[in-house]
């Protein structure tokens, strides 16, 4: 199964990150491998922020897909958690969890883990080989977004060590 995890300072709040990433109807804007996303239905809300469906359209050079996700957020935790919602297509489970940690001068630390699991075992083998470099590309088009819609903001100074220790978590960036 590929997979991937992503540490990352931003100099934007988790509330700027998560909406960012929430608003997936505009992926199309900056994923250049995003062909269409649009949301199924109404978005249900829970008691911790809401959840909805999700139709991507994915073209990578000759193949082009469709991908059908359930996308729960969570605003209180600042966090996102995309499943793969439909059996239909090459891929066989999908896990695409984002977090967004405030640091002490208000910038994010963000957490993303990605696990794709493909039907077939030898297109597992091939994904598996540039998984890293793609996910890292996704996360590279996110910034550069986040550079275009809001405003800088916490210290070069920062020690983010200190922070990954305050806030709990094993990784380092």
């Amino acid at each position: 199964m590929p997979s991937a995890y992503f540490t990352e300072r931003l100099p934007y709040t988790p509330s700027d990150m998560l909406a960012l990433v929430r608003d997936v109807e505009s992926y199309p804007k900056f994923l250049s491998f995003v062909s269409g996303l649009r949301i199924i239905g109404k978005p249900h809300c829970t008691p911790a922020g809401e959840s909805f469906e999700a139709q991507m359209a994915v073209r990578y050079k000759m193949i082009s897909e469709t991908v059908r996700c359930r996308v729960e957020i969570d605003t209180d935790k600042h966090q996102v958690r995309v499943r793969k919602a439909n059996t239909s297509g090459p891929i066989k489970a999908l896990v695409n969890d984002w977090s967004f940690h405030e640091l002490l001068d208000g910038s994010t630390l963000i957490e993303l883990k990605v696990d794709v699991t493909l039907k077939a075992m030898p297109l597992n083998f091939l994904v598996q080989q540039k998984f890293g470099a793609a996910s890292e590309k996704i996360l590279q088009a996110f910034r550069a977004r986040a550079d275009q819609l809001y405003e800088s903001l916490g210290s070069d100074t920062l020690d983010i060590k200190a922070e990954i220790t305050r806030l709990g978590l094993t990784q380092t960036v």
